[in-house]
């Protein structure tokens, strides 16, 4: 009966393990799939970073966060250019930069649409509402590697910032992306 208990309890650790993830100062992030795997996480203060990668369609989710002193009270459009640059290629910034520069060529943006939005939901019949900043963008490569259509929103809660994006090699919507924003928001307000 012991060895029952702990073979269940073991494998209830693996399993949480495996598709539950933390970042920190976030916290545990939702559950996305069985088709979504890392592929990359680190940490280089203040920075935690998080890269999933679609097993099916190679599409990258991808997340940084960090605490910022007094981040609530800026203007949340100041952080268009993070929401650009922190992911290139579907790849962690911080990574990006150990990769030798002739390996890894430059990716330039386009903007498509960028502009403040609000995340809404209900509980209990009462409306919630949360500022984010939404962008799309292409990044083209100049050399032979793919580019990406990439929807992103940065979430800002009291000191803590929260950058999320969806990279596909193929046409994509916000759909997904903003789904996932909100999966994030209500983790956070909760």
């Amino acid at each position: 009966m012991k060895n029952t208990i702990v073979v269940l309890a073991l494998s209830v650790c693996v399993t949480l393990s495996v598709h539950a993830h933390a970042i920190a100062p976030f916290g545990t992030l939702p559950d996305f799939g069985k088709e979504w795997v890392v592929q990359d996480q680190g940490v280089q203060k203040p920075f935690e970073w998080i890269v999933f990668s679609n097993t099916e369609t190679k599409d990258k989710l991808c997340f940084a966060c960090y605490e910022f002193e007094g981040a609530g009270k800026r203007d949340i459009n100041l952080f268009t250019d993070s929401s650009h640059d922190i992911f290139p290629g579907g790849k962690a910034v911080w990574n990006w930069k150990k990769i030798p520069r002739e390996q890894r060529g430059l990716y330039e943006i386009v903007n498509i649409k960028y502009g403040v939005v609000d995340i809404e939901y209900s509980v209990a019949g009462k409306k919630i509402s949360q500022k984010s900043l939404e962008c799309c963008i292409i990044q083209e490569h100049r050399e032979k590697v793919p580019n990406f259509m990439v929807w992103s929103y940065v979430i800002v809660g009291g000191d803590t910032i929260i950058f999320a994006q969806h990279l596909s090699e193929r046409p994509i919507t916000s759909e997904f992306a903003h789904d996932v924003a909100l999966k994030l928001v209500r983790i956070k307000k909760e």
